[in-house]
């Protein structure tokens, strides 16, 4: 009389429901999309962890919030900007002229000019300086100049 069938405790009509929720056994996939041996969207458990595998857009308008267990903010985005949080508290966020990092950033090693570095302490310096032209010091005050003055090359 009704075009259906049961398989599984689920009865099959085209759209699927079931007033008791979905369950899926550990090692059973929930496939979405494309064809069953080539899915666009999988959701399984291994009986250890939980994996969505494929491409997902998560919200509205690029809104995008991750929270741990205690639904502390880990990963959010609000369309114009990335966040990277410590139980709720953003520590890295993405801008349109790079990232601002809050808080200590220790690497193992460091790239690049340097050149906007600030406040450094002596104490961390080494090496040696390399040498400095005075060819383009004018206007230097007298009365500011003391001992005896090194050659300028």
């Amino acid at each position: 009389m009704y075009p259906f069938q049961e398989k599984n405790g689920l009865i099959e009509t085209g759209v699927t429901t079931s007033s008791e929720g979905l369950f899926i056994p550990d090692n059973k996939q929930l496939k979405i999309g494309n064809t069953s041996a080539s899915p666009d969207f999988k959701i399984y458990h291994n009986g250890t962890d939980t994996y969505l595998e494929g491409s997902i857009r998560i919200g509205k308008n690029d809104n995008v919030r991750i929270t741990d267990a205690a639904d502390n903010t880990i990963i959010r985005s609000d369309g114009a900007s990335a966040y990277l949080a410590h139980e709720g508290t953003d520590k890295l966020q993405t801008t349109n002229t790079g990232a601002t990092v809050t808080g200590t950033l220790v690497a193992t090693t460091f790239s690049g000019s340097g050149a906007s570095l600030t406040s450094l302490p002596a104490a961390n310096l080494t090496g040696t300086l390399p040498a400095i032209s005075g060819a383009n010091l004018t206007n230097l005050p007298a009365a500011n100049l003391t001992g005896t003055l090194p050659a300028i090359s």
